[in-house]
This record gives C-alpha cells, structure tokens and sequence, in this order.
C-alpha cells in the first residue's frame, strides 16, 4: 500500500482507481513530496543567467569587456532574486540582503562613471561635460546619505522627521 505523506497526494474516491497516466507522479509525490517547490527557484535562476547574458552579450568588445561582463553577471545573481521574493511572495527586503552583491553595484556604478566621464583621449569638451555629469551624480548621492544617515545610523529623531523619510508605504 502506498505511504500518504500529510494528507497528500489525496486518495482516490472510493470506487475509483488512480489515473494511469497519474501514477508515476503519483509515486513521486509519495517519496518526495517538495519536489514542485524546486519548479520556481530553478526557473527563476535560469531566467537570471539568461538576463544576465543578454546583457553581457550588448556589451561591445574592448579591452574591459570582460571585467563589465562578469560585473553585469555578479550583479543580476546578487540583485535579482530579489524581484521574486518582493513580487511574489509580498515579504520585507532589508538593506542588509544587499551586502552580498553590494561590491559588484559598486563596481558597476564605477564603470558606468568611467563611460559617462569619457576616454582620456576625448575632446575637452566631452571631458568637461562628463565631468560635470559625474560631479553631479556624485553630489546627489552624498546629500541622500546625509538626509538618510539618521535611519542608516539608528538615531532617535522626531516622528514627524521619521515620517518624511518613508518614502514608500512599504517601508512602514
């Protein structure tokens, strides 16, 4: 006689014997019956991997593609599981999840900074321009630290001044 195992697979109604087609599931659910909570992890890592080498694959060959190719990979496995978990399954990401991928965003930024900055060969006009487009990224991502820094840093601060910070109702 088979093994249920919590109540699953149901049995047959009385009367009635199990599909034939069924019962090679059927004995699969039997002897591990999780096998389907593999279905979704799989799939979504295989959907990361092939993002991810769609994007390397943009990527136009130089002497650093290689470098910007494995920093796009590090980053997409490090950022996107998140989606599934957020989208999915409704739960609260925290900062700390990030520090596994953290470096890679990093490094990525950089890049993206090197490319907007321009080649060292470029006009002093492009130089220029891409001086200032940096200058300013950087500068907005120094003021958002310092309005933020009381919530990094666990400070005590009015409800009315922690209030202007949730930005998201997720947040609260």
């Amino acid at each position: 006689m088979a093994m249920v195992v919590d109540g699953w697979p149901p049995e047959p109604e009385p009367g009635r014997g199990p599909e034939p087609e069924a019962e090679p599931e059927r004995s699969v659910l039997i002897l591990h019956p999780h096998w389907k909570v593999l279905v979704g992890p799989v799939i979504l890592g295989l959907l990361i991997i092939a993002a991810a080498a769609a994007v390397a694959a943009v990527i136009p060959a130089g002497a650093q593609a290689g470098t910007e190719r494995l920093v796009v990979l590090a980053v997409a496995v490090g950022w996107l599981p998140w989606f599934w978990f957020a989208l999915h399954d409704h739960r609260t990401e925290f900062f700390f999840y990030a520090l596994e991928f953290e470096p890679f965003l990093i490094l990525s930024i950089t890049l993206c900074l090197g490319l907007i900055l321009g080649p060292a060969r470029a006009s002093v006009m492009r130089r220029t321009v891409g001086a200032g487009v940096v200058g300013a990224y950087l500068l907005g991502v120094l003021l958002n630290f310092a309005y933020l820094y009381p919530i990094l840093a666990g400070k005590i601060i009015p409800y009315s001044d922690w209030l202007s910070h949730m930005w998201y109702h997720g947040w609260i």
